[in-house]
Parts: C-alpha cells; sequence; structure tokens
C-alpha cells in the first residue's frame, strides 16, 4: 500500500480491476451481528437461572468492562490495521466477537450454569476486539474512491448493519 498525499489515504498498489471489493465486508457484518442477535433471544431465561436476583448487577458490570475495553482497543485496532492491514484486523475482531457465542456453542450445557459464568467473563473481554464496524469503515474507505461512490459503499455498510438489529425482534 501506499499513501496517495493528494487524496489523503491509502490506495493498493497492484488494482484487480474490481469495483465491488468493498463487498468482502459485508460477511464478515453479518458474523459479527449473528454473534450479537442470535444470543440476546436465547441468554435471558439462561442468565436469570445462573445470577437470580444479580443478573442486572452482573451484565451491567460485563457490560461496563465490555465499554471499557472498547474505549481503549478500537484505537489501538485503527493503528494495528494501519500497520498490517484491515483483512487480518477485521478477522481478528470478529473472532474476538464471536468467542463468547462460540463458548456456548462448544461448552453447551455439559458444565450445568458454569457456561454462563464462561460466557459473562468473555463477553466482557470481547470488548477489547470490538472494533468491526470502524475497520470496516475504514476498509470501505481504503477501497472506495472519494464520491458518490464512496457515499453509496458507507450507505451500504450501515444499511446491512441496521437490517442486522432488525432482524433478531
Amino acid at each position: 500500500m501506499n499513501l496517495d498525499a493528494s487524496r489523503g489515504n491509502f490506495y493498493d498498489e497492484e488494482e484487480d480491476g474490481s469495483e465491488l471489493r468493498h463487498l468482502y465486508v459485508l460477511p464478515v457484518l453479518l458474523f459479527e451481528f449473528l454473534a450479537i442477535g442470535l444470543t440476546r433471544a436465547v441468554l435471558p431465561s439462561k442468565l436469570l437461572r445462573t445470577f437470580g436476583a444479580n443478573v442486572y448487577v452482573i451484565m451491567g458490570l460485563c457490560e461496563f468492562v465490555r465499554g471499557l475495553f472498547a474505549f481503549v482497543a478500537c484505537p489501538a485496532f485503527g493503528k494495528f490495521s494501519d500497520l498490517v492491514g484491515r483483512k487480518p484486523c477485521l478477522f481478528i475482531t470478529v473472532l474476538g466477537t464471536c468467542a463468547p457465542v462460540c463458548s456456548l456453542a462448544l461448552i453447551g450445557d455439559k458444565s450445568g450454569d458454569g457456561v454462563m459464568y464462561i460466557f459473562v467473563v468473555l463477553l466482557a473481554i470481547s470488548g477489547l476486539f470490538s472494533a468491526t464496524f470502524t475497520l470496516t469503515f475504514a476498509y470501505v474507505s481504503d477501497t472506495v474512491p472519494k464520491g458518490e461512490k464512496r457515499v453509496a459503499a458507507y450507505g451500504l455498510a450501515v444499511c446491512f448493519f441496521a437490517k442486522q438489529l432488525f432482524a433478531f425482534e
């Protein structure tokens, strides 16, 4: 990659001729929001059974830690993605975001209520990997030239994001 100073952003040196390279982020967004959306329908009863009357306190602390980690990690992932590239960082962030859901799938009900403790800890830690959406915008910015096409690409990413949010309600 090189920095084109006149345009102010990165462009790949080898062009593959594809104008639709920004569409590679749509499956990334799908996995990200599947991990978030699928668990929201199943977990309330399991969390209530595990934590009882303290479920709101436990989940509040979990979301607080997750948000704090995200506050620290998003700028760090942005800088890291400038060094190693957007695609590897997007892959890492999706793996980190999907880790709590994968723990539910892999461990299952074998360990009783212990799986919910593991889930809550992994959910809090997943805040370190919550830079997917910002990296998606950076990837679109890198692959689509300025102008109406970039606006349309951003709109597509936002619409895909919004569709995933409302698909599970």
